[in-house]
């Protein structure tokens, strides 16, 4: 049922604790994007995965866009429901250093990437707290499709 959602659950987990051992000045930021934000390695999208039991998850969906913009979706997907939260920020890269601005106030932390069993993955550390991301592939996103609660593709 939510095959693709442990698959990418387990590689969060060793990814999480390999990012403990990431050096905060990696060169892996495929180009930095300096206040303009155009181009860097990190554009795209990134989800995380954090699981409570075989079928509860929570689901965080990033989209990094080229001109200093983001959206993050939040889902909670499980047996009994599937809800969804969206949100704006926008955000700039200097070198490893990434600042986020929402309607909370504005973080500024780290940020790594590198590649892990063929999959890139993205690890931000805001506030002493590195989460791990991993590219959106098809088939994540065809199970968060599969339990959206609104008809139609997520993005």
């Amino acid at each position: 049922m939510f095959k693709a959602m442990k698959k990418i659950f387990s590689m969060l987990m060793m990814l999480a604790t390999m990012a403990l051992f990431v050096a905060c000045g990696s060169d892996d930021d495929g180009g930095s994007g300096g206040s303009g934000n155009t181009g860097g390695a990190y554009v795209g999208e990134w989800v995380n995965v954090t699981s409570y039991d075989d079928n509860d998850y929570y689901v965080v969906v990033i989209k990094l866009n080229s001109n200093g913009t983001g959206t993050q979706t939040l889902y909670h997907l499980s047996e009994y429901e599937a809800i969804y939260e969206v949100g704006n920020f926008t955000y700039s890269v200097s070198g490893n250093q990434i600042t986020v601005k929402n309607p909370e106030g504005t973080f500024t932390g780290n940020y790594a990437m590198g590649t892990y069993d063929g999959s890139k993955y993205l690890a931000v550390t805001i506030e002493g707290k590195t989460t791990s991301y991993m590219e959106m592939t098809s088939e994540i996103r065809n199970d968060i499709n599969a339990f959206h609660p609104v008809p139609g593709d997520v993005h």
